[in-house]
């Protein structure tokens, strides 16, 4: 073969190679076969690698090994928590390779990379990289996935909850007098994996009356006491008591005594219309049948009740309820003074007391949450006419409630039934409530002196005065404000007969025709 010929075979390592002899040795060699030939045996491979597979570049130099990252150690702080929890997951990234680099790094949760972070590391660099997974999952086992293009890593993370059992029920046993208080307690324990908040209930024949919310590490466990618990509002139909958690529940027995009580005393003092002491006046009704001493008064003792009592002097003669409460004196005066000419034919009345409350499940309730109309703070004039009567004017003074603003409106005013003689009256009309001065909704009534639902009202009508206690507990609020909180807030609408409260006590002067 040629020299030309090699040369365009060899390419450019062997052309290097005879670039470095560009003449021929003194002694006529030219460095290979003295034939003019190349020698087979000093030749290598050109191909731009070495014998071991590490990378060389043109001029047979080996190249650094590419960036490769590693995931290992990968480990949570705590392998089982619940749901909510804040967990750290961390791993070890290691570069392997010789050249530096910049990789991302991805958490993955079923599949789905929920997030990453880019990491840099010098050729046999390593770092730690740290995440906090949402926790704020179903109960279960989850696996997380940490991975970079090269490598990845698992961990699983248990979703669990608190167990809390109740423990040390005290008193298993209890009995007392209704009006007396009650301490309750109990030992709550948390047997389950992790640590968890739960609310503990003191629950009367399975209805909650006082709760406590309660947090426990996984293992610990927590007295747990209901102190000065009022039993003047319960029943001497209940028969348990029981402390309980969503987990677990203990219950005891529990009996309440009636009150027991002497009588009460009535003190009646019967006069004319100028204030001067009726003796001998006659008292009647409800088992009474007395008459008043020389100076107007009758004292009787009297177990505890309402008493109708009828008083009569010659043709005078008035009606008179009294409310006897046990162990206490009540005093009352009656005016026997000449009847009236003519019906009722108008009224003042102011209230004395009042409430409303919408979305409650019992009185007690209605009258704790509800909105106070505190004395004075309503005012309703009417004109009366053949057992009917109509507002000439009603006006609910504005409230602060909450720190809004509350704005109580008669739309169309009041109307209803009036009957003296048997001390009845209902009211009818249609409320508007404002708050805050711009969110209102409306509602009717149809309030009564009889029963409504769960309450009851009351009248007593006098020759120039009376006074009516006027209730519903069966009207609906179907109407809503354009604030959702809001109506969330006041439990808007109400659908159901019986949550919704109102209950107004009016004092009334009388005008007659």
């Amino acid at each position: 073969m040629r020299r030309r010929d090699y040369l365009v075979l060899a390419g450019g390592s062997m052309t290097a190679a005879i670039a470095g002899c560009s003449g021929n040795d003194d002694d006529g060699s030219d460095g290979g076969s003295t034939d003019g030939t190349a020698d087979d045996t000093d030749q290598s491979d050109d191909g731009g690698e070495t014998d071991d597979g590490g990378q060389t570049d043109d001029g047979g130099e080996e190249q650094p090994a590419p960036a490769v990252f590693e995931v290992s150690n990968v480990s949570l702080g705590q392998a089982t928590v619940a749901a909510g929890a804040s967990v750290e997951l961390t791993a070890t990234v290691t570069n392997t390779g010789e050249q530096s680099g910049t990789k991302t790094v991805e958490l993955r949760q079923a599949g789905n990379v929920v997030a990453s972070q880019d990491v840099q590391l010098d050729g046999g660099g390593e770092q730690t990289v740290t995440f906090e997974p949402d926790t704020d999952l179903d109960l279960g086992e989850y696996e997380f996935t940490l991975l970079t293009e090269d490598s990845e890593g698992t961990a699983t993370l248990t979703v669990a909850e608190g167990n809390f059992v109740v423990e040390n029920l005290s008193p298993a046993t209890a009995e007392v007098q209704i009006g007396e208080q009650l301490t309750i307690s109990a030992t709550v324990v948390n047997d389950g994996p992790v640590e968890d908040t739960k609310d503990v209930e003191l629950r009367i024949d399975g209805g909650t009356l006082l709760k406590q919310e309660v947090t426990l590490a996984a293992g610990a466990d927590q007295s747990v006491e209901f102190s000065g618990v009022d039993t003047s509002g319960l029943s001497t139909d209940v028969e348990q008591h029981s402390v309980w958690t969503p987990d677990d529940e203990a219950t005891g027995v529990l009996t309440l005594l009636p009150v027991e009580t002497g009588p009460g005393t009535l003190q009646l003092n019967v006069v004319d219309a100028d204030g001067v002491a009726i003796g001998g006046a006659s008292v009647t009704g409800d088992g009474i049948d007395e008459t008043t001493n020389s100076d107007g008064v009758l004292t009787l003792e009297l177990e505890a009740g309402d008493y109708d009592l009828t008083i009569t002097s010659g043709e005078l003669e008035a009606t008179q309820t009294v409310t006897i409460e046990a162990d206490e004196t009540t005093s009352a005066t009656v005016e026997l003074a000449a009847s009236a000419t003519g019906a009722v034919s108008s009224f003042d009345g102011i209230n004395s007391s009042g409430f409303t409350a919408f979305a409650e499940d019992n009185e007690s309730g209605a009258r704790e949450n509800g909105i106070s109309f505190p004395p004075g703070d309503v005012i309703i004039n009417g004109d009366v006419s053949d057992g009917e009567w109509t507002s000439t004017n009603v006006e609910f003074k504005e409230l602060t409630v909450s720190g809004f603003s509350v704005q109580v409106e008669a739309v169309n005013g009041f109307s209803g039934t009036f009957d003296e003689e048997a001390g009845l009256m209902t009211v009818e009309g249609e409320l508007m409530v404002t708050v805050g001065g711009d969110q209102s909704f409306s509602y009717s009534i149809a309030a009564t002196t009889g029963e409504s639902g769960a309450l009851t009202g009351s009248a007593d009508f006098n020759s120039e005065s009376g006074t009516a206690t006027i209730v519903d507990n069966e009207y609906t609020v179907n109407d809503t404000t354009d604030d959702a909180v809001l109506n969330s807030v006041l439990g808007l609408p109400v659908e159901e007969p019986g949550r919704a409260w109102i209950e107004l006590a009016i004092d009334f002067d009388f005008q007659r025709a």
